[in-house]
């Protein structure tokens, strides 16, 4: 029996699917998820109840503290008013990019936030504020003006 060559399929990322179609062979593709579902889960991230697992803790460097983030808004409301140490304690660490990634469940916006805390040129205050500014564009709705 003669042993038949299959070229090597490419193998899907994380936010790809492999589609075999013709002419083209196989390509990934990144599938469009249903704005629905994507906007039942932002509301949930936002404003609902993560589970303990899920949730973001500010502990601070000495674990002083044990206060529970379970969501996006609370998260920022805790943010603005823990201390400068216990703020740059998870900074420096990494933690807010980590729970946006496994909490939270968003790349993009882990991705965004890592640039934040890898920037050690600014003070707490900046990048509590950057840092704030990018969950609430991707997070907020935009306002509107009635008529």
């Amino acid at each position: 029996a003669k042993d038949l060559e299959t070229p090597a399929l490419p193998i899907p990322g994380d936010e790809e699917v492999l589609v075999l179609s013709e002419p083209e062979g196989a390509r990934l593709v990144e599938p469009i998820k249903p704005a629905q579902a994507r906007k039942r889960h932002q509301r949930k991230y936002a404003t609902g109840q993560l589970t303990e697992e899920s949730s973001f803790y500010f502990t601070g460097p000495d674990a002083a503290l044990n206060l529970r983030a379970h969501n996006l808004e609370t998260f920022l409301m805790l943010a603005e008013g823990v201390d400068e140490e216990t703020w740059e304690y998870h900074r420096a660490q990494g933690d807010y990019s980590r729970w946006m990634k496994e909490g939270i469940k968003d790349k993009r916006l882990s991705a965004e936030v890592a640039e934040v805390e890898q920037d050690t040129g600014l003070d707490s205050t900046v990048s509590r504020q950057r840092i704030a500014e990018l969950v609430q564009r991707r997070y907020t709705a935009p306002a509107t003006t009635g008529g």
